[in-house]
């Protein structure tokens, strides 16, 4: 895990990145601020060789020094893996297998909608929300749960999660519409 230690004592602020691997002490880096040479000397005091340590240290230099825990976000592709995977689980009741060549597919997916949809973050909650209304999809493309053959629908799919499948009847309506205009022409 990651943490930001800010020091703020005589005057002097400064802050640092600290990170742990294995719950053991990995690297020290400078964000901001400026120590005084003394403050820095001991700055590695600050630092303690095991991160469980840390929660002794809040106690002993509360005010002075503060140590915030910086939350990893999962990548992107993480996000739009996980939940392909976690619908694809719930539906069919067995785990996913995502192959190599998914990957690439999950790569262009995040493209398209992130260039639909201007951010990432953006892009994520569309991909979710196309499962979360896949039931609402024309039967067929229900049935195609490869990620090639979301890739390759993937225009049908956004129609059909904005505006609804569509039924014989909506064909019928547009038919009869159309046929009212020809005849007025």
């Amino acid at each position: 895990m990651d943490y930001l230690l800010k020091i703020n004592s005589k005057g002097n602020q400064a802050t640092y990145k600290i990170k742990y691997k294995n719950d053991r002490f990995y690297s020290l880096q400078h964000v901001s601020g400026k120590l005084s040479p003394k403050q820095h000397e001991r700055l590695m005091a600050l630092v303690p060789p095991l991160e469980q340590v840390i929660v002794l240290l809040k106690d002993q230099y509360a005010g002075r020094v503060a140590y915030e825990p910086i939350e990893k976000r999962a990548s992107t592709y993480t996000q739009f893996t996980d939940i392909y995977a976690q619908w694809y689980e719930r539906k069919y009741n067995i785990p996913v297998i995502i192959k190599a060549s998914d990957g690439a597919t999950i790569k262009w997916l995040i493209n398209t909608l992130r260039n639909l949809s201007g951010s990432e973050e953006e892009a994520v909650i569309i991909w979710q929300l196309i499962f979360d209304k896949w039931t609402q999809l024309e039967d067929w493309y229900q049935a195609q749960t490869d990620l090639l053959q979301i890739k390759k629908n993937i225009n049908i799919i956004l129609k059909q999660v904005k505006y609804g499948k569509s039924t014989s009847e909506k064909g019928r309506n547009a038919k009869n519409v159309a046929d009212d205009y020809r005849q007025k022409l």
